[in-house]
């Protein structure tokens, strides 16, 4: 329980579907951030407000995906996460079975974040459908971008997928016809407009045809990005 002017907070007082690791440890300096600066501004540093400073550099990745039962990839992208230090992996599918987000809870997440990694499985060139709910429901003018929108700054944004065509599938000569950098230019400028440092996405194409040892192989790479990537968000985070 924390005492902050005249409020009194505890962890049940918002449903946070906060991760065991490595958010829950951090559940004090969480709770600072809900219920004193939302809906407003989060800042940097609440140090001068509070013994107790938000946690250093974290990875967040958003995942994704409606039917993971029937997954073979994602499941083993995810497997691939798991051994890494300060990464927390939100599934959203899981977390809002009913599709209700819990904004707060999402916004404190991605707060105490320097590096966002958004995993999906690429569903008619675009995202799933919970996905797209979330970031309207979230990144919301006033707190991700527009005037006083600063929490999301300097922090890197990323997405990883997998796709079922080959890789020569997309481009102006293939079935496809765009690039995969044309097909997350929506990412990219959601990014920008934010203040976000984004990056090429992380793509396995082929999902449906790679057998254990290609898809070993590929979640493995998985893990060897997030581990690159995320020291230099760290370090553009400072």
């Amino acid at each position: 329980m924390l005492l902050i002017g005249m409020e009194i907070e505890t962890l049940e007082t918002h449903s946070f579907h906060l991760c065991s690791c490595p958010y829950w440890a951090f559940a004090p300096a969480v709770v600072i951030y809900a219920s004193k600066w939302y809906p407003r501004n989060m800042p940097e540093r609440v140090a001068s407000e509070s013994s107790i400073a938000p946690p250093k550099a974290r990875g967040l990745i958003v995942f994704a995906h409606p039917a993971l039962e029937r997954a073979r990839v994602a499941p083993a992208m995810l497997r691939a996460v798991s051994p890494l230090p300060n990464f927390a992996v939100r599934d959203i599918y899981d977390l809002y079975p009913d599709m209700t987000i819990d904004v707060l809870a999402e916004q404190v997440a991605l707060a105490v974040s320097d590096f966002v990694v958004l995993q999906f499985p690429l569903y008619w060139y675009s995202v799933p459908a919970l996905l797209k709910e979330w970031l309207d429901l979230v990144w919301i003018p006033g707190w991700a971008y527009g005037k006083g929108g600063t929490v999301l700054m300097g922090k890197t944004l990323a997405c990883a997928f997998s796709a079922g065509g080959a890789g020569n599938a997309y481009g102006p000569r293939g079935t496809n016809r765009f690039t995969i950098a044309e097909l997350m230019r929506p990412w990219e400028q959601t990014a920008a407009l934010c203040g976000m440092r984004w990056i090429s996405p992380f793509v396995i194409h082929g999902a449906g045809d790679l057998d254990d040892a290609a898809l070993g192989s590929e979640s493995t790479r998985y893990g060897k990005w997030l581990q690159v990537q995320s020291a230099k968000a760290m370090t553009v985070a400072g």
